[in-house]
């Protein structure tokens, strides 16, 4: 009887088995949000499961496919019509706190990182979004209801905008009206409280402090835990010397960087280790992707040569309550048709 049980529950074993294995690769792009494109090497072998989907494989709030005309030193350039790009972001909570009629500022965007792919060269970029960034934001309450527009910090676009999944289309509004109206295929949103448990899982990170935060001191060498970990990349107000978001971006790349590292040592040392991590980091993260997408997203930015790393072009200034960020509209108008167009005529 024993004996006839298990080669009955053989198969569902081994299902089991081989969906837990395609539940790491499949969440690769995850990672990226501590570890960026680096990570997703590491989870390139899976196939199916669906992770908190708003609308798996529709375009969210393309703008209209006519590829309008953009002159840009004398020559004629239109929106290329071969590329995907994803919209990373970290914020500070996915739980909702307005009433229906009400609006508020929590859960505002501390990272955004936007990766673009060229599908006819196999190439990508990315582009790191300051959070400071100024632009037009649409403020809406909890059920959905528009109040207003206005000039504000980007990072609200996501505490602005209602309730999940709303919240994530109107942070790609602000984000494509910012960026000339480009279109944006997928949105992956994670919370800043998975940098701990990432941090944690690889035995900790170690780095020179670029900046006095608490304890650590700049300088130092130090092998920082979770809460050092999360605090190093978030920090800002309190950073005397220069409490821009720009100097927290310039940390966030190096910690980036140092955690790539160790991560990669433990992914080759244990093959497990890469779905553990996947496992233990999975309630922090929502997207609109289906497992197949974000699996085919991690393989191509695997494969696929990387072009250019760029950040925003501008200059911080304290307003009238906090920092503001103001891209040079010159050279944002410059990396918009680097990055998104191909040049027509001559």
């Amino acid at each position: 009887m024993d004996n006839n049980n298990g080669r009955r529950n053989r198969p569902a074993y081994r299902s089991r088995k081989l969906l837990a294995y395609r539940i790491g690769r499949a969440l690769s792009i995850v990672v990226l949000i501590a570890g960026v494109l680096m990570l997703i090497l590491y989870f390139e072998k899976t196939t199916d499961f669906l992770h908190r989907n708003e609308q798996a494989g529709h375009r969210i709030d393309a703008p209209d496919k006519n590829r309008p005309v953009t002159e840009w030193n004398g020559s004629s350039f239109v929106l290329r019509d071969d590329l995907e790009t994803t919209l990373v972001a970290g914020v500070d909570s996915f739980a909702a706190e307005a009433s229906p009629e009400e609006t508020g500022e929590f859960h505002q965007c501390d990272f955004l990182y936007l990766i673009v792919e060229n599908k006819t060269d196999k190439t990508y970029s990315t582009i790191h979004i300051n959070r400071d960034t100024m632009t037009t934001v649409d403020v809406l309450t909890s059920n959905g209801k528009k109040v207003r527009d206005d000039e504000m910090q980007i990072a609200l676009s996501f505490a602005y905008g209602g309730s999940f999944p709303a919240q994530c289309r109107n942070m790609i509004k602000a984000v494509r009206g910012l960026l000339f109206d480009i279109e944006i295929d997928h949105y992956v949103v994670v919370t800043m409280d998975s940098v701990p448990v990432m941090n944690n899982a690889v035995g900790g990170v170690t780095l020179e402090i670029m900046d006095d935060i608490d304890e650590m001191k700049k300088g130092e060498v130090m092998t920082l835990n979770g809460d050092q970990a999360l605090r190093y990349v978030r920090a800002r107000l309190e950073v005397a010397d220069n409490p821009t978001n720009e100097r927290r971006m310039e940390r966030q790349s190096q910690y980036i960087s140092e955690f790539s590292k160790v991560f990669r040592a433990k992914a080759n040392e244990d093959s497990s280790f890469s779905l553990r991590m996947i496992n233990e980091i999975g309630d922090y993260l929502k997207s609109d992707c289906t497992a197949k997408q974000l699996a085919d997203l991690s393989n191509k930015t695997a494969t696929y040569e990387q072009t250019g790393a760029h950040k925003l072009a501008g200059e911080s200034a304290l307003g009238s309550k906090f920092m503001q960020f103001r891209a040079d509209p010159d050279k944002l108008k410059e990396l918009y048709v680097s990055v998104f167009c191909e040049k027509i005529g001559k």
